[in-house]
Formats: C-alpha cells, sequence, structure tokens
C-alpha cells in the first residue's frame, strides 16, 4: 500500500498488487496534510500544517485513529518521521524554530529549540544512531546567510528535562546550488 496526501485536503492510498486507489480521509480546505511517515504497528502519522496538529490514522481501517495538537498551533507541522529506536514521531514544523518529539505511548511532547532561526524546515531523517539531522529550509536569498545542516543528538531524560546538543555543519558553497529561488510572493 502507498499512501499520499494533498494539501488541499485529502489523504489516500493505492494499492500496489489490486491497482485500486481511494481517499482514505478527507480534511477541511486548509488543514493542509502533508509528508507522513508509517509507525512499526502501520500507523500513519499525518502533520497537518494549516490546523498545527498530528493526525495518527490506522492503515489496515483506513480510519483517524487520534489528532493531536502542537504545543504551538501556528508551528505549520510539514514533515514527520518514524524513530525505530525510541517508539517516538519527530515532527518538523515551518513556523516554530523547534522540532517536536511526541511519544504515541503517553500523548506526551518534547520540543527542541534551534540554535538560530529561520528554521523552516521541510524534511528531517535518522542516521543510525538515532540522532536527528535537518537542513534549514531557508530562503537565502532573502536572509543573507547560509543554509545550514543541523545535528540533534537526544539524550535521555534526566530529572524531566530533556537536553540536547547540535552540532552546526555549514555548506560548502560548492555544495550549495539554488535553481530557480524560490520568491516570496512569486506565483
Amino acid at each position: 500500500m502507498v499512501w499520499w496526501s494533498q494539501i488541499q485536503g485529502n489523504l489516500g492510498w493505492f494499492n500496489t498488487q489490486t491497482l485500486e486507489s481511494g481517499i482514505a480521509l478527507e480534511f477541511p480546505r486548509g488543514t493542509g496534510p502533508r509528508r507522513m511517515a508509517i509507525d512499526d504497528q502501520v500507523v500513519l502519522w499525518v502533520p497537518l500544517y494549516g490546523a498545527g496538529q498530528l493526525l495518527a490514522c490506522d492503515t489496515q481501517t483506513r480510519k483517524e485513529v487520534g489528532r493531536y495538537d502542537l504545543p504551538n498551533r501556528n508551528a505549520a507541522s510539514y514533515a514527520v518521521t518514524w524513530d525505530t529506536q525510541r517508539k517516538v514521531v519527530w515532527c518538523g514544523p515551518m513556523n516554530a524554530n523547534t522540532i517536536y518529539q511526541f511519544n504515541p505511548r503517553t500523548k506526551g511532547w518534547i520540543q527542541y529549540p534551534m540554535p538560530r532561526d529561520g528554521a523552516r524546515f521541510r524534511m528531517l531523517t535518522l542516521d543510525g544512531d538515532g540522532n536527528v539531522w535537518r537542513t534549514y529550509g531557508t530562503f537565502p536569498d532573502r536572509l543573507a546567510r547560509p543554509t545550514m545542516i543541523m545535528k540533534l543528538e537526544p539524550a535521555p531524560p534526566i530529572r524531566n528535562v530533556r537536553v540536547a546538543s547540535f552540532k552546526e555543519e555549514r555548506l560548502r558553497s560548492d555544495h550549495l546550488r539554488i535553481q530557480n529561488p524560490l520568491r516570496m510572493g512569486a506565483s
């Protein structure tokens, strides 16, 4: 089964064996389902960009099984990934300069503030050691600073406080290629 979303309000599926497809969930305009991930229990985690929420969908029944408000509903959650080691969902927003970690067992959130502003995260990935890697999705032609790669090394809880360390990796100019940069307000 392949899952897809449309920012205008649909979450759909495509069965690669039967070639059938359909809409599993429809959302009001502006809810904006975005880049999603499937966990070990085949629950689909969908960031709802315009709603400031994280949705859980049972991929077997194709039904919503949970919806959770982000700590900042204006964060514009854009992409999520499932952490197979910690059994949590990592959520990268566009407007919050933070990374969120959601624990499906406790229904709790942990925030990891970023070392500088402009953290418009569009993708995130985990390496084999459980580190979270992100690139700042800034608009270089408008912000007058280089894009960066960020490594988050989550530490275990210490007396109900989460500690994280950051390592900035600056991109060399020969690795940064900007083709038709996005202009704010352009259509």
